[in-house]
């Protein structure tokens, strides 16, 4: 298998680095949370861990800088980097990167995670303000490890006296910037206590169901018969309620049904609560157990 190799260069400016040094234990935590966010994205994005973030000995000339080697041994793995924001390659227009989520998150926990795997899309809301990402980004941004080794890396170094910027350059002699953040900025890549306060994730998928109890009155108090297991589900499709107010409408009880259905998994500080509602009724498929 060809293994993959990107060079990633890094940039911290300021006048504390005039000299091209850095103080040890700033540029070990740095190193060391760079690292661990590549590493445990890729876990989470690709669960490889034929993956190598090492260290290019030939510094970076200009303030302190360096350069790592990333090299990926699987084929169509995601791009970490670029998912990141950390290459001069974008993703797709109009999506944000992991870094562009965390500045406008400045910091501050996520008051509710929506996630539409129909879509892909993923909406987090915070102080009323709406951002939309990947779920491949939101995997990210919500890893409590990520978060704090992103602050490591980022904020962390820019606290320090005389050290003004964090920089990622395409190349060790170009002056083409990728990103930069600034020391009146570090503050927006601070990983709060807690990540998020409710976290929601909505799937719908064709499945089977056989019914069990329902109120054509309403469309809460339906019970159906879903993987061999009782459960209660609201029902949405306001159509089948009307067929079966008709007169000449068999008995659904017992029956098999092809439905839409919706789940709603919903995670408030730990609590979890799952939600069902059938979005469609299908066609009867017969009297079989589901």
């Amino acid at each position: 298998m060809t293994a993959q190799v990107e060079a990633l260069n890094i940039v911290y400016t300021g006048k504390a680095l005039d000299t091209h040094k850095m103080d040890i234990l700033a540029l070990a935590q740095s190193l060391k949370g760079l690292g661990e966010a590549l590493y445990e994205a890729n876990i989470l994005l690709n669960g490889d861990e034929k993956f190598e973030v090492n260290v290019d000995a030939d510094l970076i000339a200009g303030s302190f800088g360096f350069q790592l080697q990333v090299v990926q041994h699987l084929n169509n793995a995601k791009d970490v980097l670029k998912l990141f924001g950390l290459k001069a390659s974008k993703i797709i227009v109009g999506e944000s990167t992991v870094l562009e989520v965390l500045e406008k998150l400045d910091g501050r926990k996520i008051d509710i995670v929506e996630t539409d795997r129909l879509s892909g899309k993923v909406k987090l809301l915070v102080d009323g303000e709406e951002i939309e990402c990947s779920q491949d980004v939101e995997k990210i941004v919500n890893s409590p490890e990520i978060r704090k080794a992103v602050d490591s890396f980022i904020r962390q170094p820019l606290l320090k006296d005389g050290i003004e910027g964090f920089v990622v350059k395409s190349s060790k002699d170009s002056a083409d910037i990728v990103l930069e953040v600034k020391k009146e900025n570090a503050d927006s890549f601070k990983s709060p206590r807690v990540l998020f306060e409710t976290k929601e994730e909505d799937d719908q998928t064709e499945t089977t169901v056989t019914f069990l109890s329902a109120d054509i009155e309403k469309k809460t108090g339906w019970r159906v018969m879903l993987n061999k297991e009782p459960r209660t589900v609201r029902m949405e499709d306001e159509e089948f309620m009307l067929r079966l107010k008709s007169k000449d409408t068999p008995n659904i009880f017992g029956e098999l049904y092809a439905v839409t259905i919706q789940k709603k998994i919903k995670n408030t500080g730990g609590d979890v609560t799952e939600s069902l509602k059938i979005v469609k009724v299908g066609r009867l498929l017969g009297g079989k157990k589901s």
